[in-house]
Formats: structure tokens, sequence, C-alpha cells
């Protein structure tokens, strides 16, 4: 059984485009959608694994906002969704819980579902959401950003600046599930919030034990 996959909770809200409209959605509201809709159509492409994981291929096109490392943003394909339980090393459904300076907040999986900047190559990189320091700064759309937060923020790109992190908390999470985009070339996508995170899971196209085809019933 894979423990501590990278993804966030049901809750998170991120805004995506279909043809010429945006929307805004909870993330796992937007998959659990397509994975009814995939399970009632018998959808070829479907991988699922024995402890619940599963991954289904989206149909329409649909896009994220995100950036990759050098803070290059763009509207990014979404291939893919996937949710799995929370099931951490010590047995334990916690996730964690990260805020700004600017009370941006995400709330994550103990795995590498967050992104930071890496000082010495000045890139942004993931980070295990459980290892994150005080000290650590994360990139956020400056779209987002209002001019009241300008000044507690540092330029990276001319598209994403960087907030720093407040505080960091441990807290209970009972949903049966985490959520996950699969986004096509960034593997990076946007939280509603401006935030950007690692996009993480994904096994479609490999052979690991235990993959199978079809969505659970």
């Amino acid at each position: 059984m894979q423990m501590t996959l990278n993804s966030v909770a049901f809750d998170e809200l991120f805004e995506f485009k279909t043809e010429f409209k945006t929307h805004t959605e909870t993330i796992g509201d937007f998959v659990d959608r397509i994975v009814r809709t995939a399970n009632a159509e018998n959808r070829t492409g479907i991988e699922c694994q024995p402890d619940g994981c599963v991954w289904v291929p989206t149909k329409k096109v649909v896009f994220i906002e995100s950036t990759d490392e050098a803070g290059r943003v763009l509207w990014d394909r979404i291939e893919g969704v996937s949710r799995h339980p929370v099931l951490n090393a010590d047995g334990s459904s916690d996730m964690m819980r990260v805020t700004t300076t600017s009370n941006r907040s995400v709330t994550a999986t103990m795995g590498e579902s967050l992104l930071r900047l890496d000082a010495e190559t000045n890139k942004l990189v993931r980070v295990r959401s459980d290892q994150l320091r005080m000290t650590d700064w994360l990139p956020v759309l400056k779209s987002k950003v209002l001019a009241a937060d300008l000044k507690s923020v540092r330029e990276f790109s001319d598209k994403i600046v960087l907030e720093k992190v407040r505080t960091i908390e441990r807290i209970p999470y009972d949903h049966p599930y985490a959520y996950d985009l699969t986004v096509a070339r960034t593997r990076n996508m946007t939280l509603a919030n401006g935030l950007c995170v690692f996009d993480t899971f994904h096994f479609a196209g490999t052979q690991k034990p235990g993959v199978v085809l079809g969505v659970p019933r």
C-alpha cells in the first residue's frame, strides 16, 4: 500500500477553463463528478489500485493556470484526476494546513504536495508539507495578490510572487479521500487563492503492481 501520496483536501477551491468560460469549484466535487461519470460510461484508460487510489483521464478539454520552476505561468491542460485515501506512516489520516503571511492557506497531505523557493537554485521546487519551515517562501499568482499585500511579498517573475509561511499546523482529516489533478506540461497546479502547488499524484501509463483497469464500484 502506498503511503503519504501528494494531494490536497476535498474542499480546496480551484479555477479552471472549459472553452471560453472560467469556473470555480472544490477539487473534491470536480474529481468525484469525473469519477462517477467515467464509471457510468465504463470509460477506458482508468487505473486503480487495491488500496483505493484511482486515476481517471479527462474526457473534456479543461485548462488550469499553472507555473513552471522558473515562474512562467500558462493555462495548461488537465490530463486526468485522482483521489486516494490518506494514510500516513504512523497510521493516521492527518493533513497539514499551511498559511502564508497574507492568510492564504492550503490543506495538503504530508507528501511533496507543495512548492517553495529553493534559494540556491532560485527555482520553485516541490517540498513535503510536513517539512516546510517558517522561513520558506511559497509561490502565488501575482494576479491574486491585493495591493495592500504587495509590501509583504517578494517578486519572483512577472506573474509570480513569493509569500512567506506564517503558520504550519497538523490537523485531523476525516474525509475518505484526498484529491489531485494531473497537469500536462508543468505538473503543477494553482488554487483559487493563488497558491501554486505540486500537481503530485499520477500513475497512468505505468506498470505498478496492483494497478488494474476500471473504477472501483
